[in-house]
């Protein structure tokens, strides 16, 4: 039983971090919009 509590702990962890990551390339991914649109205008 112990084990199995370990592999959700785990699983968890990873999956934090993958959203963690998902969320900073989507920051950076509206960051990269914004500038294309503005060096657009010029």
């Amino acid at each position: 039983m112990r084990a199995y509590y370990l592999d959700i702990d785990r699983l968890l962890d990873e999956t934090s971090e993958l959203q963690e990551e998902n969320i900073f390339y989507a920051i950076g991914q509206f960051e990269i919009d914004k500038l294309l649109e503005s060096t657009r205008d010029w």
